[in-house]
């Protein structure tokens, strides 16, 4: 039997190369042009003074870790005081923050808090410094965050699936209908009773 020809061994040796080459190109390529969003997840305190103004002006606020979220800081933080001299209502809430890390523009819809595929909370959250509910473009490069409060989505899951451990993160909906959630790192879960990050007050 006679030995190959070793020009077309090459030859084939190199467009089988070609051709992984092509196909990782339109992988990444895909990637690359399709929506990237990071979506990340905070808890945060602010008062009415502060209230839509956006993360960096929150009296308190934290990412949340899902091996543990240190809310400790949180009970050690009051409201400030308004103009009369007399403390404004506290909120405690969930910052959600979506960047737009792809090349093209894209649009998010419907920033939600998550909680599993059958419960989730947030339909009309607000967002910051923008008029319609729900809906926003992000040009490359872009951030924006939501604010939503701390605890009523809690509280009706917990009255919807008692003694389940709650775990929350958050979610955006795409415009083909797929979503983008915070990865699990980012999930706050809730300490078993709590129903506030801030020390109860008496009335005296």
């Amino acid at each position: 039997m006679e030995a190959s020809d070793p020009t077309t061994f090459v030859i084939a040796v190199l467009g089988l190369a070609f051709s992984v080459v092509s196909v990782c190109w339109q992988v990444l390529n895909y990637f690359l042009d399709g929506p990237r969003l990071k979506v990340r997840l905070r808890l945060a305190v602010h008062d009415d003074a502060t209230l839509g103004d956006g993360e960096h002006y929150s009296i308190w606020s934290t990412p949340a870790r899902r091996a543990g979220t240190d809310i400790s800081l949180a009970s050690g933080r009051t409201s400030r005081s308004s103009t009369g001299g007399s403390p404004s209502y506290t909120h405690e809430a969930f910052i959600i923050r979506v960047v737009n890390v792809g090349r093209t523009p894209v649009s998010v819809f419907f920033p939600n808090l998550w909680f599993d595929r059958r419960h989730h909370w947030g339909m009309d959250v607000r967002p910051l410094k923008f008029e319609m509910n729900g809906f926003y473009l992000l040009n490359p490069g872009e951030s924006r965050e939501w604010t939503e409060p701390l605890w009523p989505g809690i509280e009706e899951y917990r009255t919807h699936c008692p003694g389940r451990r709650v775990v929350v993160r958050a979610v955006v909906q795409l415009p083909d209908g797929r979503r983008r959630l915070t990865p699990w790192r980012n999930a706050w879960k809730v300490p078993e009773g709590l129903t506030t990050l801030l020390p109860c007050t008496s009335g005296d």
